[in-house]
């Protein structure tokens, strides 16, 4: 490829005129002017040419021998991503039917045991957040009467036992086990344990889809084609032109360096070609390569099948323990009593950490009362912008 330069000497009309005997006469400078043209159309013409050449010789040849290769390669993504699509599809939808089932919100088999279990989680919750703002406050920089009176005051009332309470105990933990064993068993709900073959082609589609994807974009037809369509469209700006010489040859330029890049690509290209064909091969003999989307559905199906298993059998566990240990033993529930205790838990927790968030909101402003003296500034001065 022949080297061009850059750029194209213009002439300058400003001052063409020189002094004859001290007195200005224009001097006419047709003649150059006209070869100045000439010359910026020659150049024009050879830049245009080297580029035709190169797209013509070397490119226009390389995409009508591919096309079809990268037709193929198209092809078998499109045909990889619907199947991967259906697969995730019903991916996404057992694991939420997972989520569902320990979701009394979801699960209607689980709301009778609300009101027994959430009061107990909230207990649970209190004395988790007791012991922790107890600690916070048995620090040190906590230190002082005040608080070592409410600690005592909160351990009286945290401490306090309530039957009521007791009584749901058990029923909370067996539910709390009952949801634990129905995770465990439907989280064993997978191709990976039910049908490996079955994922095994998941996993090759999804190898053979990225491999489409990465040789499809080794091949560079996307931007031969914008190149072929921009060479022949400053074909027609050389034959006629519309606009000035400089913003067509800057134009020509940019192509040509397109032009030499896929070039490169073409070469990298023909070392990989028969890898390439050889891949599209490959994937167009492997009939069963691709299961249908009935295949897929039934697969996932037997998955949720077998979880509303899991999940049914572990709640008549439930079940029959509420049955056997409530219900035939005659266990009778004061929620009355148990709110009341609820309510007192909640309201002393929270006093403790208005008492912690008071303490350190004083700490603060004594800080901040102590900078404003060292610069000089009073607690009662006003300080103005």
């Amino acid at each position: 490829m022949k080297l061009l330069p850059l750029s194209i000497q213009f002439i300058n009309q400003k001052n063409n005129k020189t002094k004859v005997n001290n007195t200005t006469v224009p001097v006419r400078l047709n003649s150059l002017k006209q070869d100045a043209v000439s010359f910026s159309g020659n150049f024009l013409q050879d830049a245009y040419e080297n580029l035709s050449e190169t797209v013509s010789s070397k490119i226009v040849p390389y995409y009508h021998d591919n096309k079809q290769i990268f037709q193929s390669l198209i092809d078998i993504n499109n045909k990889t991503t619907a199947v991967i699509e259906a697969f995730t599809k019903a991916e996404l939808e057992l694991m939420n039917k997972r989520y569902s089932y320990s979701d009394p919100a979801q699960n209607k088999d689980l709301k009778p045991f609300q009101p027994f279990v959430e009061r107990y989680s909230a207990h649970e919750d209190s004395i988790k957040d007791y012991n922790k703002v107890k600690k916070i406050l048995s620090d040190d920089f906590y230190a002082s009467p005040k608080v070592s009176e409410a600690l005592s005051q909160a351990d009286k009332v945290m401490k306090k036992t309530n039957p009521e309470l007791e009584k749901l105990k058990p029923l909370y933990r067996k539910y709390v086990e009952t949801t634990i064993d129905i995770d465990l068993h439907n989280d064993q709900e997978t191709l990976l344990l039910s049908n490996k073959p079955l994922l095994d082609k998941f996993n090759k589609l999804k190898n053979d889809s990225l491999k489409s994807v990465a040789f499809a974009y080794s091949m560079q037809m996307p931007e031969i084609i914008n190149l072929i369509k921009s060479t022949k469209g400053v074909e027609k700006e050389v034959a006629k032109p519309t606009q000035s010489v400089m913003k067509t040859l800057k134009t020509i330029e940019n192509l040509q360096h397109s032009a030499d890049s896929i070039v490169k690509g073409i070469n990298n290209f023909d070392s990989n070609k028969d890898r390439i064909t050889a891949f599209v091969s490959d994937f167009n003999k492997g009939s069963d390569r691709l299961p249908s989307e009935v295949v897929i559905k039934d697969a996932y199906s037997s998955l949720i099948e077998n979880c509303d298993k899991n999940t049914q059998y572990f709640i008549a566990k439930l079940n029959d323990f509420y049955k056997e240990e409530y219900l035939d033993k005659g266990v009778k529930l004061d929620f009355g009593s148990i709110d009341e205790t609820l309510g007192q838990e909640k309201e002393t927790v929270e006093k403790l950490y208005d008492l912690k968030k008071s303490i350190d909101q004083d700490y603060i402003n004594q800080n901040n009362e102590k900078v404003l003296r060292e610069i000089g500034y009073g607690s009662t001065d006003v300080i103005e912008d």
